[in-house]
């Protein structure tokens, strides 16, 4: 309720102190890494999702969330970490699938990276996020990829 209001420093603050009194709870601290990460504390946010692997407590949501940060590190090993156990728990998720595609483009395994969006889609992926894909193999200098790709879903519009 505090993130929504936009204190999200009293809403980690908050967390914390439910930690320090309750102790560990997976529920709590997935929402701790959750605002971390959205505040771009990422390597905390990291700390907060390994709490919750090394417990044996880890869900979709958690594995969802570390490929994320991962993503944002650019470090490929925590990015496949998380995807792969992601995908593990629910292979056909939309979401699961475009982070999927976001990690193989890192990885500069682009036709199947561009396989996975495209599964992404097929699985309900709004496709607005056609941009965001596009500007990730932008990054990865696959100019003539992504106009190509961009052509491909135009003629589906």
């Amino acid at each position: 309720a505090l993130a929504d209001l936009g204190r999200r420093g009293d809403a980690l603050i908050a967390l914390a102190e439910a930690d320090s009194q309750i102790g560990y709870d997976d529920f709590l601290v997935y929402w701790r890494a959750r605002l971390m990460f959205d505040e771009g504390r990422n390597s905390d946010a990291l700390s907060q999702i390994e709490r919750t692997e090394a417990a044996g407590e880890a869900d979709y949501y958690d594995y969802l969330l570390k490929a994320r940060i991962g993503l944002e590190l650019e470090d490929v090993e925590v990015a496949r970490s998380g995807i792969d156990k992601a995908l593990s728990l629910r292979p056909k998720n939309r979401w699961a699938l475009y982070y999927q595609s976001l990690v193989l483009v890192i990885e500069g395994r682009f036709d199947e990276a561009e396989t996975a969006f495209d599964d992404a889609i097929a699985a309900g992926l709004n496709k607005d996020k056609l941009s965001d894909f596009l500007s990730v193999l932008i990054g990865r200098k696959e100019m003539a990829r992504a106009i190509m790709m961009r052509a491909r879903y135009a003629l589906f519009e």
